[in-house]
């Protein structure tokens, strides 16, 4: 389940369940909305129970088009799941930058 909250100051997008293929399409309008709207994303994935390549990719694209908007985009209460995958494919730079 995919649940965006409009703050005053940022947009909040909760992930609970897989992040997979056929999860992607979805977050995809989400984030597009969000983008197209020059809003900040603050998007918590604490309940994501299984990534798959497709949901890492949407991930680490979408964190470019934050950037290249010049806008933030923060990960926030990484799931166990999602930390093994990130760190195993050293896409903490796209996905956690300092």
């Amino acid at each position: 389940m995919i649940v965006r909250m409009r703050d005053d100051l940022f947009d909040r997008v909760t992930i609970d369940g897989p992040l997979t293929s056929k999860e992607s399409p979805e977050l995809l309008e989400v984030l597009k909305e969000v983008i197209e709207a020059g809003r900040d994303l603050f998007l918590e994935i604490e309940g994501v129970s299984s990534i798959d390549l497709s949901g890492l990719q949407l991930l680490v694209a979408a964190s470019e088009e934050f950037k290249r908007r010049r806008r933030g985009m923060a990960l926030s209460k990484a799931s166990p799941e999602c930390m093994k995958l990130v760190e195993s494919l050293g896409l903490e730079p796209f996905l956690y930058p300092r």
